[in-house]
């Protein structure tokens, strides 16, 4: 409950099953570095650029922290994720990476239809794993 409850505070990202397909979804404030379309970042409305994953990226997941790096550390923290997220991780071998101009869950409804959010496809790694 308390990872839900900073979430919903902003504070940090929150794993979730979009159309079954497992995601991380960071607000705003969280993004350390700016996300470009160069960097791998695509718009949500260019699903051609965000169906595969970035060759530049990857994620590691150990127990429940978790950090994305291009070629330096973009984000690093806790992720409370459920048996059913990593299962259709481990499936799916990568995980949808999601920001944009929201702050906290009730705001990305509309961020997203306003055409505001940002997709990145990153594969995950999971360590010291004992699911």
């Amino acid at each position: 409950m308390h990872s839900t409850l900073a979430a919903y505070r902003g504070q940090t990202a929150w794993p979730e099953l979009i159309h079954g397909r497992p995601a991380v979804v960071y607000p705003q404030q969280l993004t350390p570095l700016p996300v470009r379309g160069g960097d791998g970042w695509c718009g949500q409305r260019q699903p051609e650029g965000w169906s595969q994953p970035h060759p530049l990226w990857s994620a590691v997941l150990n127990g429940q922290q978790l950090t994305v790096t291009p070629t330096g550390q973009w984000y690093t923290g806790l992720l409370a994720v459920t048996r059913d997220w990593r299962r259709a991780t481990r499936t799916a071998g990568a995980v949808l990476q999601i920001t944009g101009a929201f702050t906290n869950p009730l705001e990305f409804p509309a961020a997203a239809s306003a055409g505001l959010l940002h997709l990145c496809v990153v594969k995950l790694t999971f360590t010291g794993d004992t699911w």
